[in-house]
């Protein structure tokens, strides 16, 4: 029910274009739906319509809601990544998100050296 209203919204506020193709017609003109009291309703195809299957349009009805669902396209966030290297603690290679690696050691160890290694040397 979720994918086909945003199926709906798309194709009657006219923001779905696609080529046409016979049988995807078809499908989309002979869907009926059927309300099912509070739960709200099935959709299916019409069986005395030109076709009796929905397939093309049930997977164009999760294509379009995979494309426009937020939490279905949210990017993770970027963080500190532990790409460890054997399993002690003083081992582990720490790297930055692209790959590149800040040192190895313990992460108080490796902290502390890039401090030591941004500072001037004298000051």
């Amino acid at each position: 029910m979720v994918i086909y209203d945003e199926l709906y919204n798309l194709a009657v506020n006219g923001k779905l274009f696609l080529p046409y193709d016979d049988l995807l017609f078809h499908e989309m003109s002979n869907l009926q739906r059927k309300y099912t009291g509070e739960q709200g309703y099935k959709v299916f195809p019409n069986k005395d319509g030109d076709v009796n299957t929905d397939d093309l349009v049930d997977a164009l009805a999760g294509a379009c809601y995979g494309a426009i669902n937020t939490l279905a396209n949210k990017l993770p966030k970027g963080q500190l990544v532990s790409m460890g290297t054997s399993q002690q603690a003083n081992n582990i290679v720490w790297r930055s998100m692209q790959g590149t690696p800040y040192g190895v050691g313990s992460g108080q160890e490796v902290a502390r050296n890039m401090e030591n290694r941004s500072r001037i040397p004298g000051k």
